[in-house]
């Protein structure tokens, strides 16, 4: 009677073949969890010596990867027993299914570590991460929806090419928005200035308030906020003066034709005893290099060591007080504008004949 209650054939499995089938799935389902066990302690172990978040997240494979593992068991004793080809079909389906959603997580999570890995060694903006990741994320989804949908038997080449026009349209129609998407990017990742910065961009100055995904925001001198495109940004000529350590002062004075000789030749001198006097100031040169039309030209070169504006104009304005101030003790006098020595000319000439 047992012999005949073991070969009884139900959905064309004996009842053997069933109980076969259920201990072999408690014996794979015991080995995977022991298997787990084994290499959870194990990538523990290995976990406490590594500080690297990519190597801590690839030491946890088990852990998202753990669904394709529990489903192995299920897939072999499927294929142990005779069961309907639509239902075959059907578990291979869910195979794939949790195969390519395991992997897809998998990647992500990969991809945003190695990311904010980056990030952490680079003092790189968290805003890096987050829109990498979103990237990441619709990318690969779709790429697994894709995919799914090519092993279920839909015909993916017209969808894709029906994607590929509806694409086209959409990507002339916006243009604009996608290059200053695109131009978003280019900032996070190559960092020509981040908030808090004082930048010149096409003629305005201001300090950066917010880098968004369309345009980026600034604080003018004047103190209005003034919106540039990301698109602008990247692509006009971009002064980012909170990287500078100091300030460069090119002065030009212009004296008199009839200044002496010997105070024409002692002024690079005096003027580099000046500047030299002005505590934040790095001298570099003073030269009488221009007879000009009406005035004897001098270039003055020197660095103001600090990189606040305001600090700058302190620096200049000293430092021109003080040549006012010496100048006028040598009775050094400034070049007047030529139609004021012309008008000084005919008036001595008028002079003359009286």
């Amino acid at each position: 009677m047992e012999n005949l209650s073991l070969s009884c054939v139900y959905f064309e499995n004996t009842v053997l073949n069933y109980l076969i089938a259920i201990g072999m799935f408690v014996l794979l389902i015991t080995v995977f969890w022991l298997l787990f066990r084994i290499l959870g302690i194990v990538f523990e172990k290995m976990l406490h010596r590594t500080t690297n978040t990519v190597i801590a997240l690839l030491l946890r494979a088990d852990q998202k990867l753990k669904p394709i593992l529990w489903y192995l068991p299920f897939y072999i004793v499927s294929h142990y027993l005779i069961l309907p080809p639509k239902l075959k079909i059907l578990i291979g389906m869910l195979g794939v299914l949790v195969v390519t959603i395991c992997i897809v997580r998998y990647a992500i999570e990969i991809i945003k570590a190695v990311i904010d890995e980056y990030s952490i060694r680079t003092s790189g903006s968290p805003m890096l991460s987050h829109s990498i990741g979103i990237i990441a994320n619709i990318f690969l989804w779709i790429m697994a929806v894709l995919f799914l949908l090519s092993n279920f038997g839909f015909n993916v080449t017209t969808l894709i090419t029906g994607l590929g026009i509806g694409g086209m349209a959409i990507a002339l129609a916006s243009q604009t928005l996608l290059g200053d998407l695109f131009n978003y990017f280019t900032i996070i990742i190559d960092r020509p200035f981040i908030i808090g910065d004082t930048v010149k961009v096409g003629g305005v100055t201001g300090t950066v308030l917010a880098i968004g995904l369309k345009g980026t925001r600034l604080r003018a001198a004047d103190g209005e906020q003034v919106i540039l495109s990301n698109t602008d940004m990247t692509k006009s000529i971009l002064y980012n003066y909170q990287m500078m350590n100091e300030r460069r002062v090119l002065t030009k004075i212009g004296i008199k034709c009839e200044t002496p000789q010997e105070k024409i030749k002692e002024i690079p001198s005096v003027i580099k005893r000046i500047v030299q006097s002005v505590e934040g100031t790095n001298f570099v040169r003073a030269h009488f290099y221009e007879f000009g039309d009406f005035s004897l030209n001098y270039e003055i070169v020197y660095f103001v060591l600090s990189k606040d504006y305001g600090f700058y104009m302190d620096i200049l304005q000293k430092v021109n007080f003080a040549i006012l101030d010496e100048f006028a003790q040598m009775g050094i006098e400034f070049a007047f504008p030529s139609q004021s020595i012309y008008m000084e000319k005919q008036l001595s000439l008028i002079n003359e004949k009286i």
